[in-house]
């Protein structure tokens, strides 16, 4: 079933880029983690272990790896630089200043993605919206366009992600919020 799944969405996508990456926190078996690999999907680690765990199956898999998450520690990123995986989703300022140097101590570039908090609400209930300042996810605006000029040499900035934490409910009308 997984890998017909797999296969069905490699298909679907076959004439523009992507990047499959499996959600190593759904399932971290090493079978399981050893077929998607065989499929030529990549993955999402959220912890050096998880990573630990598909370099274990696939060393050469770290290409294809994605290291999202909050809280990714020195370690951690030392080993995900290392191995040389695809990028990095960072959460915060702090994040990206340590990212920072510490790829520029390991003399790497790495690839990163930001989530930008985009300030904005949801109009939705406040313990699932995350788009507003005063939440801890993603970095400021004002910040990211400062990290963008200042860490070139350290980071490959090759994309942003916003999100505002709705749940796309139609509102009044049939209009999202």
């Amino acid at each position: 079933m997984m890998r017909a799944r797999i296969q069905a969405f490699q298909r679907a996508f076959r004439t523009v880029p992507y990047t499959l990456c499996y959600s190593v926190k759904a399932n971290s078996t090493l079978g399981v983690l050893r077929l998607i690999a065989r499929q030529g999907a990549g993955f999402d680690v959220v912890s050096g272990g998880e990573l630990e765990r598909v370099l274990r199956v696939k060393p050469q898999a770290a290409r294809s790896v994605v290291f999202s998450g909050v809280g990714k520690t020195v370690p951690e990123m030392e080993l995900a630089l290392k191995a040389g995986i695809l990028l990095f989703n960072i959460e915060s300022a702090s994040e990206l200043r340590t990212l920072a140097k510490t790829a520029t101590r390991l003399k790497k570039k790495a690839q990163v993605a930001v989530r930008v908090n985009p300030d904005v609400s949801a109009k939705t209930h406040p313990y699932i919206s995350t788009g507003l300042h005063e939440h801890k996810f993603g970095v400021p605006i004002p910040e990211f366009q400062g990290h963008m000029v200042l860490r070139k040499r350290d980071l490959l900035i090759v994309a942003s992600e916003q999100g505002r934490g709705d749940r796309c409910n139609p509102g009044p009308g049939g209009d999202r919020p």
